[in-house]
């Protein structure tokens, strides 16, 4: 694996407002099975079981230990907030910064992002190992050796894209909202190996915002870019949640998404929105229905001509099945 340079700067002040400011209002749209885990798994027991334990029990110790061995563990939950279903802000945004990063690549030895620890893999895997399917679909994001990620509390200077969304020390100018569900619901599913999952069933609607602070016009179609958004509102679509790796799954499709763009906002203390084609949103000013679609279409237009010698268009859904 061949050694490239990161090109790396002093970060942008965070303490003023020196660029586009505002919020993205979006949707994730489930188009299979959905699962983002809360880390718990529910249990179930039955109130006859109860009663029938404590029956005539002046020992609770022993009733407590009964109890315990009629308890059975049953489906890992879906990831709850306020007692709604939720995909948290953080799953998003790393899930958002992680297309971003694998679909950067080097050009003439340089490249513009160190690649977090979490998606670099040191070697190719051998088919059916640990991270295989990953290497196959983002190979050209994962090849180069990047050196050590980007650390604010060792060094002065960080890629871009730790710029954007934050390394060690450095806050990020891109916050995510947890997105709560709106349309859809929950369903247990028992699949193979003994797996249980409370999941969000296809069609399930997911809704949030993200909000961007001192971006530039390039960087933020590059945040877009990262969506899967091209040059409509409705996005491609992405790989997302638990077993998004697998083509399917007990017979199920997991992990298939996509991102909606409803509105984009500008603060009052933002700087307009300005491309080559004039304003297109003045601060304090908003952006939706059939006028988004140019919004955007200007954004990609402008991350292009900055970016597009670092980026390379991956097609992850259709590389994942084409994988034998």
């Amino acid at each position: 694996m061949s050694s490239v340079e990161v090109i790396k700067n002093p970060p942008r002040r965070r303490d003023v407002y020196e660029g586009l400011t505002g919020t993205i209002r979006a949707s994730i749209i489930a188009e299979s099975f959905l699962f983002v885990g809360s880390g718990r798994r529910s249990i179930g027991i039955s109130e006859e079981n109860v009663r029938r334990v404590l029956s005539g029990k002046r020992n609770f110790r022993q009733a407590a230990v009964e109890l315990s061995q009629r308890i059975k563990l049953e489906h890992d939950e879906f990831s709850v907030s306020g007692g709604r279903a939720v995909v948290p802000g953080s799953s998003v945004k790393g899930n958002v910064r992680s297309r971003i990063e694998l679909s950067i690549v080097p050009s003439a030895g340089k490249v513009i992002s160190c690649l977090v620890r979490a998606s670099r893999v040191s070697s190719e895997p051998g088919r059916g190992t640990q991270g295989w399917r990953h290497w196959r679909i983002w190979r050209e994001g994962i090849e180069a050796q990047r050196g050590p990620p980007c650390d604010m509390t060792r060094g002065q200077t960080v890629c871009k894209v730790c710029d954007l969304f934050g390394s060690a020390g450095l806050i990020s100018l891109i916050h995510f909202s947890d997105f709560q569900m709106g349309d859809g619901g929950l369903e247990p599913l028992s699949l193979d190996h003994g797996i249980k999952l409370m999941s969000a069933r296809p069609g399930s609607v997911f809704n949030g915002s993200i909000a961007f602070m001192n971006l530039s016009p390039d960087e933020l179609g590059l945040l877009l870019f990262g969506m899967g958004i091209r040059n409509s509102a409705e996005g491609l679509t992405i790989l997302f949640g638990k077993l998004k790796y697998r083509k399917e799954f007990s017979g199920r499709q997991f992990g298939r998404g996509k991102f909606k763009v409803e509105r984009i906002e500008l603060s009052d203390v933002s700087k307009p929105l300005v491309t080559d084609g004039g304003e297109l949103i003045a601060p304090g000013r908003s952006v939706s229905g059939p006028e988004l679609n140019g919004v955007l279409r200007a954004l990609r237009k402008a991350m292009l001509d900055s970016f597009s010698n670092y980026l390379v268009e991956i097609m992850e859904v259709e590389r994942l099945h084409g994988i034998s």
